[in-house]
């Protein structure tokens, strides 16, 4: 029997991998604001900024209600532990190695940032690149700065080679 690696991750949902979820015509934002989403957006296009304010330690409050992309995704990790690609051990922990360095990258990148409010990291290290292109000198040896772009590029990666669905995951033996 296949255990829920969800209830154990959820990265997808509190904005590690993803900053917004694009609604679909059947969804109902009505129903979702009145359940605690933030829909943005316009008539023709809109959606709900994350992380989702319906994650309850990496469980879905509204799992039965919830919107139309929610139901449709599934990570890559979820698919291969799905297919029996990926034994449950191997997956809790690529996950857990995930979310261990995320959260020890977390307050260095909000620091380097300096937004007021909270941000998810999916766009932190989206404001983190802009601050860099924008002439902030990340290069260095020893510079902090170098050393916080490796950690983000660490997360990015373990992100990529087990969670997005642009390329197949390898499967990792515990």
């Amino acid at each position: 029997m296949l255990e829920n690696i969800c209830v154990e991750c959820g990265m997808c949902c509190d904005g590690t991998m993803f900053g917004y979820a694009e609604l679909n015509d059947g969804d109902d934002a009505a129903a979702l604001t009145t359940a605690g989403l933030r829909i943005v957006g316009n008539g023709e296009q809109s959606g709900f900024q994350l992380p989702c304010p319906r994650l309850v330690s990496c469980a879905c409050t509204m799992y039965v209600d919830r919107p139309s992309p929610c139901r449709a995704y599934k990570c890559a990790l979820l698919l291969h532990h799905e297919s029996g690609e990926v034994s449950t051990a191997a997956a809790r922990e690529i996950i857990v190695r995930t979310m261990e360095l995320r959260d020890r990258v977390l307050p260095a990148l909000q620091a380097f940032v300096g937004w007021p409010v909270p941000v998810p990291f999916s766009g932190l290290q989206a404001m983190m690149a802009h601050d860099l292109d924008g002439g902030c000198d990340g290069g260095r040896d020893g510079d902090p700065a170098a050393e916080l772009v490796a950690d983000v590029a660490a997360v990015r990666l373990l992100l990529a080679d087990h969670f997005d669905l642009v390329k197949p995951v390898a499967a990792v033996t515990p």
